[in-house]
């Protein structure tokens, strides 16, 4: 049968929490007004390509799980590693914003 996934068609909220949270990281890492573009057919997931000084940070958040791409260093955080959606939000965020830092630490 070709059945649709169970959150087809929805943004989650763990959707919901990583998006507000990559969008303060990268205020504060003075990347505001980064857009997130969503994608997908059958499951719902979104991206945001951001041009860095001499890099491209590329960041992407599915529904159970998030990645990112910073100076061609892959970092993926997925659901079954973490208790709760929300430790799992909170080392993404964490991770990221060390990349951010250490990006930015280099150029300043």
């Amino acid at each position: 049968m070709n059945e649709q996934p169970k959150n087809a068609g929805q943004i989650t909220a763990f959707q919901k929490e990583c998006l507000a949270a990559c969008q303060a990281i990268l205020k504060r890492a003075l990347c505001p007004g980064v857009t997130f573009h969503e994608q997908g057919e059958k499951e719902r997931y979104f991206t945001a390509r951001i041009q860095l000084p001499n890099q491209v940070l590329e960041i992407y958040i599915y529904a159970d799980g998030a990645e990112f791409n910073l100076g061609n260093r892959w970092t993926r955080l997925e659901r079954y590693d973490y208790k709760t959606l929300g430790n799992l939000t909170q080392d993404f965020c964490t991770k990221l914003a060390a990349g951010l830092a250490n990006v930015n630490s280099e150029y300043m």
